[in-house]
């Protein structure tokens, strides 16, 4: 019935053999899009805190047990099942992936450069993102496939951790002369020569749990160098780096842009807030349930009380409305309650 053509006509999408990007912009920023992915509440970033002495997600009225994934997190006891573990695997290999394509579009010059840059500039800024997720699958998983091509002939086989942590240094090494310095408006969001040097700074800063041995001096180095280019500064208001327009800050090296139209994936407040704080920043969405994500009394506990980073980071107190009048009510266990949180 197939008279023997079972090629695929193609009518209303574009074929990966014959697509054609228009600009190398276009190109890279499939390379940048699995970042996203780590705000959600099974991934990286709440496994990394509710695993730490810093938060954690209780069960309460409105549900958040989910089979208990969240406290196991807590209490250590993950396994191989834990949503968590499969969600990061899964993102942090995305982004290698999407980077080896990239990369061999680039080698192939499929991929169109503009004026006044090199192929190399480009190649370099995105083995140092591959470099960036080599280095979450080195930190939280340890010995891991190390895949840098696209060919899919073999199943790729294990690497060490210190196999892992000599290729990332390598990689960033390599190509941070071939990086821009600027970091204005075009590399936000992206690696330049500082956002690869305080990577490396991170990578180099853990040496000895990776590796057995030490590398505090390159880890000082690299800090110094970014110091030394006067690119960046501490910002004077804490809470400006949290902002939702940030991109003229002096204190951010390398962010992950969101936009609630183009760029989604970030909203730790639909999974950490009260639903009746919907009020207290006039949101478009409700947040789920009574929330989950808090922090621990005892880390809250360490904040010099003087300390405005705290006040900046946590509501505390009683709650109102986007008014500061308006008494924010509860529901559930503090149904007909203005809610007041507490330590």
């Amino acid at each position: 019935s197939c008279n023997n053509n079972l090629h695929e006509v193609i009518y209303h999408d574009a074929a990966e053999e014959s697509y054609k990007y228009n600009s190398v912009y276009e190109a890279l920023g499939i390379v940048y899009v699995p970042m996203r992915s780590f705000w959600d509440n099974h991934a990286y970033y709440m496994a990394n805190e509710t695993s730490s002495d810093e938060l954690v997600m209780p069960a309460n009225a409105s549900g958040w047990d989910d089979g208990g994934i969240y406290k196991q997190m807590h209490l250590h006891s993950w396994t191989t099942e834990s949503p968590q573990m499969s969600t990061m695997w899964s993102n942090f290999y995305n982004g290698v992936l999407e980077a080896n394509n990239i990369l061999e579009l680039l080698e192939a010059d499929k991929i169109p450069i503009p004026q006044g840059a090199t192929k190399e500039n480009f190649t370099s800024e995105v083995r140092v993102a591959r470099a960036f997720y080599y280095w979450m699958i080195m930190d939280n998983f340890g010995a891991a496939p190390l895949v840098t091509s696209t060919a899919k002939d073999s199943l790729p086989s294990k690497a060490s951790r210190q196999e892992l942590y000599d290729f990332v240094v390598k990689e960033i090494t390599e190509s941070i002369p071939n990086l821009s310095e600027e970091n204005g408006q075009l590399l936000y969001g992206r690696f330049n020569k500082w956002g690869a040097k305080a990577l490396l700074a991170n990578i180099y800063l853990n040496a000895q749990v990776y590796t057995g041995t030490e590398a505090w001096s390159d880890c000082i180095q690299q800090c110094d160098d970014i110091i030394a280019s006067k690119k960046y500064s501490l910002a004077s208001d804490y809470r400006s780096i949290f902002q939702t327009d940030n991109e003229h800050s002096s204190e951010i090296i390398f962010a992950i842009p969101f936009d609630q139209n183009q760029g989604t994936g970030f909203y730790p407040e639909m999974y950490s807030w009260h639903a009746a704080l919907k009020a207290k920043r006039d949101m478009q969405d409700t947040p789920w349930g009574s929330g989950s994500a808090m922090g621990v009394p005892q880390f809250v506990d360490t904040y010099n009380p003087h300390d405005e980073r705290l006040a900046d980071t946590c509501w505390m107190g009683l709650q109102f409305a986007l008014d500061g009048v308006t008494p924010l009510v509860g529901f559930y266990d503090q149904a007909g309650k203005q809610l007041n949180f507490t330590n």
